[in-house]
């Protein structure tokens, strides 16, 4: 186990209860459980909710990495757009109770699809993905 607390840098909380430990820290920890192991298949919930944006940068480049490793399926559930972009190979828009939209990283930011369209509209996202995304022309 200490191998894979050294992998998310917690080497020297193991001995630490998880009420004595950050929302980053255990978010370290979920991923240390991950990598001991070993599934196909990585479920991540909000993984960055309630992190400031360095923390949340880090978790993501451990999933990264995790994912990598593993060489695991990994599905993220998230609101932090930033984050998907980030880490996503394929979108899924959840509308309603169903799936509104399956794509691409470049599809899902060049869609016709209103809501995809008004959800892109009301995203904080850096620079390199908001140039990607397709100019809607609202006075036609």
């Amino acid at each position: 186990m200490h191998t894979s607390l050294t992998k998310v840098g917690l080497a020297d909380m193991q001995n630490k209860m998880p009420s004595e430990l950050s929302g980053g820290q255990k978010r370290r920890a979920a991923l240390a459980r991950v990598l001991i192991y070993r599934p196909k298949i990585i479920l991540c919930d909000e993984p960055t909710t309630g992190l400031d944006p360095i923390t949340s940068m880090q978790i993501n480049e451990l999933i990264a990495e995790t994912h990598a490793e593993l060489s695991a399926t990994t599905i993220i559930v998230t609101h932090d757009l930033q984050s998907a972009l980030t880490l996503g190979d394929l979108f899924a828009l959840h509308s309603e109770g169903k799936i509104a939209s399956l794509d691409t990283k470049e599809g899902f930011l060049q869609s016709d699809n209103p809501l995809i369209v008004e959800f892109l509209q009301n995203a904080i996202i850096s620079p390199e993905y908001t140039s990607m995304i397709k100019k809607v022309n609202h006075h036609a």
